[in-house]
C-alpha cells in the first residue's frame, strides 16, 4: 500500500524521487560529466599503459634474441628466399672471387635500385599503359624479378661484409 501511496504522491504533485531530480539536476548533471571524463582518462591511460608494456615486451624479446644468436628468419618464420640468402656466421678470409663479388655489389645494388625507380616511374605514367600494349607486362615481370632479386643481393653482400671483417 505504501508502493501506491508514494505513486500518488508523484502524480499528485507532492514532492518525490523526480522532483528532487529535477531540481538537483545541475549537480547531477556535473557529477555525471566529472564520472564520465574520469572513466575515459582512466581508458586513456590503461590503454597507454598496455602499449607501452607491448613496446617493452617486443624490446625485451629482441634483446633475448640477440643474446641467444638467433632471429626470426633462423627460426624458419621467414621467406624461404631470406632464409637461403641468411649467412653462415663463420669466422674466414674472403677468395679472391668473393673479395671480386664484395667489390662489384654496391655498384649492382645501385643498377637495381636505379632500375627500379625508372620501371616504377614508368608504370605509374598513365600514358605507358595506353601505348605500349606487351611493354606492360615486360615491365611488370621485371620490377617483380628486381623486387625478388635485390634482397638476395642485400643479403649476399652483408654476408660478406661480414666475413671480411
Amino acid at each position: 500500500m505504501s508502493r501506491f501511496r508514494r505513486h500518488r504522491a508523484d502524480v499528485s504533485g507532492e514532492s518525490g524521487p523526480i522532483d528532487v531530480l529535477q531540481r538537483e539536476s545541475t549537480a547531477l548533471r556535473r557529477w555525471l560529466i566529472v564520472a564520465g571524463c574520469l572513466a575515459v582518462l582512466l581508458l586513456a591511460g590503461i590503454s597507454t599503459f598496455l602499449a607501452w608494456q607491448q613496446y617493452d615486451d617486443a624490446k625485451e624479446r629482441a634483446r633475448n634474441e640477440a643474446d641467444t644468436g638467433r632471429s626470426s628468419v633462423q627460426e624458419g618464420r621467414g621467406s624461404p628466399a631470406l632464409i637461403a640468402a641468411t649467412p653462415a656466421t663463420k669466422s674466414r678470409k674472403l677468395s679472391n672471387k668473393e673479395r671480386a663479388e664484395l667489390a662489384t655489389l654496391p655498384a649492382k645494388i645501385q643498377a637495381l635500385e636505379a632500375e627500379q625507380s625508372k620501371l616504377t616511374d614508368t608504370l605509374a605514367d598513365p600514358a605507358f599503359f595506353r601505348n605500349a600494349g606487351a611493354d606492360v607486362a615486360k615491365a611488370t615481370t621485371r620490377l617483380q624479378a628486381i623486387e625478388s632479386e635485390l634482397p638476395m643481393v642485400y643479403a649476399r653482400w652483408e654476408e660478406l661484409e661480414a666475413a671480411n671483417r
